[in-house]
């Protein structure tokens, strides 16, 4: 079961990744539409919320996880930030 949660929070860093790509690709594409910008950005905090609450909660915490969780958030800014 740890196995699982600690696969299920790296996951949601990783899909926080995807999420951030994803975003920037379709502002860069459909400037002027801002709704699916919007539920996008949500998503991506809910998963950063999410992922830290689960490795908390159950535990499973690793260094290697809090490192990939703060390269995910430098990511979804620098890049925002450059588009």
């Amino acid at each position: 079961m740890k196995l699982l949660i600690k696969n299920l929070s790296n996951a949601l860093t990783l899909l926080r990744v995807m999420l951030t790509l994803f975003l920037n690709y379709y502002t860069i594409n459909y400037f002027s539409k801002v709704l699916i910008p919007v539920v996008l950005t949500f998503f991506i905090f809910l998963t950063d919320i999410l992922d830290g609450k689960l490795a908390r909660l159950f535990k499973i915490t690793s260094p290697l996880g809090a490192f990939f969780d703060v390269v995910a958030d430098l990511f979804y800014i620098v890049l925002s930030y450059i588009v």
